[in-house]
């Protein structure tokens, strides 16, 4: 079964209308992109890396600051409809195809309201330069976070992940209420360092370059083992992750990949 041409044909049919046109297939991912006047917008298709027959996709565009929409939030149904949260399971072309509809009907009907959404510049946002001042200072950032919150981590476990996340989304209700100044600015930094390091000094992960379409980005990098034979490099958008809660995504959203992160090993 040829996935990639079932992807092409069946998506860039199903979007066609819409202006969408298939652009590429990158890292795993069949890309389809609609140019509007002053940006673009994006649907990424993938299949699970450690499963073929489970798919989903998720949505992006290049407005600055603004993080991506993935197919689980537009749809709560999906959870239940693969063996993996936010997935399709399918186990031969007829099914693949009916899947391929489907979210093509997911993109149409809840997909485009998301896109608009997510194209207009939102109050609190990122850029190069603040990416930049966390990469260059992080450890100075996470040393002032502790001092002066009076949080002093004692591993990367359950426990102190509450009590991290019970002061850390507190303050970001309060900031989103308030100015994007430079105040808040530093302070959403100091936050996205100070998860950062507790993942090096207790998981063994490090900052590293990460770049997306027109953006570059400094992330963590972690070890995750999935089996005994298969260790993968796991990435964490400590920054991107804090401001997409002052935009309104859950502290669930926020919480979640941080804590996949304790049952990594550390090498």
């Amino acid at each position: 079964m040829n996935r990639g041409k079932l992807i092409r044909k069946h998506i860039g049919e199903g979007l066609s209308d819409l202006g969408f046109v298939y652009e590429k297939y990158d890292g795993g991912t069949w890309i389809f992109e609609k140019k509007l006047d002053k940006f673009t917008w994006y649907v990424y298709i993938y299949v699970y890396r450690f499963d073929p027959w489970q798919i989903t996709f998720h949505l992006g565009t290049d407005v600055s600051g603004m993080v991506q929409v993935h197919a689980h939030q537009l749809l709560d149904g999906i959870w239940e409809r693969g063996d993996l949260g936010g997935y399709w399971a399918y186990h031969d072309e007829d099914s693949m195809i009916k899947v391929l509809e489907e979210m093509v009907e997911v993109i149409r009907n809840q997909g485009t309201a998301a896109l608009k959404k997510m194209s207009i510049p939102p109050k609190i946002s990122t850029d190069n330069e603040m990416y930049h001042e966390l990469y260059l200072h992080h450890k100075e950032f996470a040393e002032s976070f502790e001092k002066r919150t009076g949080i002093v981590p004692t591993g990367y476990n359950e426990e102190n992940l509450s009590k991290w996340f019970d002061y850390i989304d507190n303050r970001i209700e309060e900031l989103s209420k308030g100015q994007y100044d430079a105040a808040a600015k530093r302070e959403l930094l100091e936050m996205a360092a100070f998860l950062g390091e507790q993942i090096v000094k207790y998981k063994g992960g490090n900052w590293k370059q990460y770049l997306f379409p027109k953006r570059e980005t400094f992330c963590i990098i972690y070890k995750s083992a999935f089996s005994k034979s298969v260790i993968v490099d796991e990435l964490i958008n400590c920054l991107g992750l804090l401001v997409g809660r002052c935009l309104g995504n859950s502290r669930k959203w926020l919480e979640e990949p941080f804590y996949e992160v304790i049952e990594s090993a550390v090498y």
